[in-house]
């Protein structure tokens, strides 16, 4: 006898995943000050968000540009 779970279709994936990150979204644009007040060094934070392959190493280095241009 074969049984067959029910699988979330990939349409209602996409709604899941769009609401949670609409929902990240809206905190983090509610909260930008205090969080970017939190990052005292932003090496540390560009590098985490590249290893993630949230940046490219392109913007962690315009990100160092910048910085030392201070």
């Amino acid at each position: 006898m074969v049984f067959f779970l029910p699988r979330a279709s990939t349409e209602d994936q996409n709604i899941d995943d769009r609401l949670i990150y609409e929902t990240l979204f809206k905190h983090f644009k509610r909260h930008k000050v205090e969080i970017s007040s939190a990052i005292r060094k932003p090496f540390p934070f560009f590098e985490c968000l590249r290893d993630l392959l949230l940046l490219t190493e392109g913007m962690v280095l315009c990100a160092a540009h910048w910085s030392w241009a201070e």
